[in-house]
């Protein structure tokens, strides 16, 4: 199912890489959600903390976009570890 979702939408996913994360969060404009939207990163641990940090300082920036709009939106950055970076 997932693979016939991707085909169908063509959606980058998994993305990697910042234009995708933010090429994503816009595209969902064209997928409304009237449960809102919930948006998942991992593979945090194995990534530089520069990255890391890069990631936990934009999406406070497209959270506030789509909840001024009356959107849920929720971000979760899934780590085993706590590298006191976010």
């Amino acid at each position: 199912m997932e693979q016939a979702l991707r085909s169908a939408f063509q959606i980058p996913y998994p993305s990697r890489g910042f234009d995708a994360v933010i090429s994503l969060a816009a595209d969902l404009e064209w997928m409304p959600s009237p449960a809102g939207y919930l948006f998942i990163a991992e593979g945090l641990d194995e990534s530089a903390a520069q990255v890391v940090r890069k990631l936990a300082d934009i999406l406070p920036f497209i959270l506030d976009r789509w909840r001024s709009g009356g959107h849920t939106f929720v971000a979760v950055l899934v780590s085993d570890t706590s590298r006191g970076i976010v």
